[in-house]
């Protein structure tokens, strides 16, 4: 049976209940289906477009996977240097796609995300060698791929 537009509406409000985060939908979000805002001595807020499909219900949970997994920054095995957003960025997505969605993750989902987790990487490599500092080695992060 398929997921609801109302049933993923409904699973946002659990998580932000569970988690103590407001969450908003606002049409005016200029470049993002949904962003995390965090302000010292208020509750998170978790800003989503109006659900439409899938797209926004993954974003929304991407952005609750930022607040839940939290910052996790590069990884210590010696002399990577992924930038701390891009990780946390993978992880926000692992914890979307293999823990909390209600709905199947398609194919053209995982693409999606891919691609723009490559784009980040790309320029961010060539930011490096454009200064001189150069990516050093890095193991996979892994996004799964099924």
């Amino acid at each position: 049976m398929a997921v609801t537009l109302n049933q993923m509406q409904g699973h946002l409000d659990e998580l932000a209940a569970e988690h103590g985060v407001t969450l908003e939908t606002w049409d005016g979000l200029p470049t993002t289906d949904a962003r995390l805002v965090l302000r010292w001595g208020h509750p998170p807020v978790i800003y989503t477009r109006p659900l439409r499909s899938r797209r926004e219900y993954l974003a929304g949970l991407h952005e609750f996977g930022h607040y839940i997994v939290g910052r996790r920054g590069p990884p210590r095995n010696g002399g990577c240097d992924v930038p701390v957003h891009l990780v946390d960025e993978v992880a926000a997505w692992c914890w979307a796609f293999d823990h909390h969605a209600r709905v199947e993750i398609t194919h053209t989902a995982r693409v999606r995300v891919a691609d723009l987790l490559s784009t980040w990487l790309t320029t961010w490599a060539q930011a490096s060698r454009a200064t001189g500092t150069g990516p050093g080695p890095c193991p996979r992060i892994c996004v799964t791929s099924t």
